[in-house]
């Protein structure tokens, strides 16, 4: 397949364009290791955009703070006149190099990380401090004052932020909400969505959520929008993915319907980018995590208000309920897969032991089709025969 053929393919794979057809040729080349390359391309024109910008715009915004800081310590005299500047760059830098506009990718991504802990008013590592020469004292003394003059400068941005409106959700309910940048989140049960005033504003796309959301988000090539979830951080420009992340569970779970989907934790580690019809697991506390292949759609039908089976085998039910709840579920004997069920179940409150429950009970009322939980936290369905 020749390249521009292959590429606008792809486009059409990771925009949900793409044919049955397309899709399986797309998963075999990738099966293959014939298309990665591509595929990176394709998916990184916009963050590699994002990126470019928001560096400069980190650097400029960076210098003007410096000059800023600088200007105040010379006045007071606290720092000799012809060095401030430079004790103020090497304090921020943090690796003595006074020239943050000639930095590595690497370094940049860290003064860009620095400026926003600056900005957002975090405390100082104390003991980077300890038993350093004076100059490191007043490279201390200026970094402060630093961060008390952004914060005054950047207040009236924060003053919002100690208020933030809360979408909440209860249980037995399933809530959308229509955020400001166009972005459309479908809340389940007994989840929460937080936010501050000042999303959508200056580029700020930042949420945090506990439970389970659809989010459909609105494209933005240059202002990523990022979703906090128990210690996880996912990162996308515009897709289409849901996000498990209940305290009583211990996975995180992120599925992507549409487009690319960046997952990692709060330290800035990235777990890895997930396409369509692609999950990752985050495993918690001690995390560790997996990417598998899944049906998008089957886990996602709980944005609808029934979970329905209409006539189909008890091996495709189980597997759609495997997909729904995010639990390990297998049939014990041939002879039980193809039994036909035919059920349907409000979506609010559900849970997966209740469907199995009534799945059971539909094919044989005298209880002969059962299902138990096995020690390595396997789910078991058992019986003789479909009646």
């Amino acid at each position: 397949m020749k390249t521009r053929a292959l590429r606008e393919l792809l486009e059409r794979f990771f925009d949900r364009t793409a044919t049955g057809e397309e899709r399986k040729l797309v998963t075999a080349l990738q099966a293959a290791g014939e298309i990665e390359q591509m595929m990176a391309d394709v998916l990184d024109e916009d963050f590699r955009e994002f990126e470019d910008r928001a560096s400069l715009e980190t650097l400029l915004e960076e210098e003007r703070m410096i000059t800023a800081v600088a200007g105040q310590i010379r006045m007071e005299g606290t720092i000799d006149p012809g060095q401030d500047e430079e004790t103020v760059r090497k304090a921020l830098d943090g690796n003595d190099n006074p020239d943050l506009l000639t930095q590595s990718e690497e370094a940049l991504l860290r003064a860009k990380e620095r400026c926003f802990r600056h900005v957002m008013g975090n405390r100082l590592p104390v003991q980077e401090y300890y038993q350093q020469p004076p100059w490191r004292w007043l490279a201390a003394a200026a970094v402060l004052l630093m961060v008390l003059a952004s914060g005054v400068y950047y207040g009236w941005q924060r003053r919002s932020a100690w208020f933030p409106r809360e979408h909440m959700v209860s249980s037995a309910e399933t809530r959308r909400v229509q955020l400001s940048d166009g972005t459309t989140v479908v809340l389940n049960h007994d989840s929460r969505l937080v936010y501050d005033d000042n999303f959508g504003k200056n580029g700020k796309r930042e949420v945090s959520l506990v439970g389970e959301a659809f989010f459909d988000v609105h494209h933005d090539p240059v202002n990523p929008f990022i979703i906090h979830s128990l210690g996880t951080v996912t990162q996308v420009l515009g897709t289409a993915f849901s996000i498990n992340a209940y305290p009583q569970n211990r996975n995180v779970l992120v599925t992507v319907t549409r487009g690319l989907v960046q997952v990692g934790d709060e330290q800035g580690k990235i777990y890895g980018c997930i396409y369509p019809d692609q999950q990752i697991v985050v495993a918690r506390p001690l995390v560790h995590y997996d990417i598998r292949a899944t049906d998008a759609d089957m886990a996602m039908l709980w944005k609808e208000e029934q979970f329905e089976f209409n006539d189909v085998s008890l091996e495709d039910a189980v597997a759609r309920i495997s997909a729904r709840f995010d639990v390990t579920i297998e049939i014990d004997r041939p002879e039980l897969r193809q039994c036909r069920v035919q059920a349907a179940f409000l979506n609010d409150g559900l849970t997966w032991q209740h469907v199995l429950d009534q799945l059971g009970k539909s094919l044989d009322p005298s209880g002969g089709v059962y299902y138990k939980v096995q020690p390595d936290g396997r789910v078991l369905v058992k019986g003789t025969a479909c009646r």
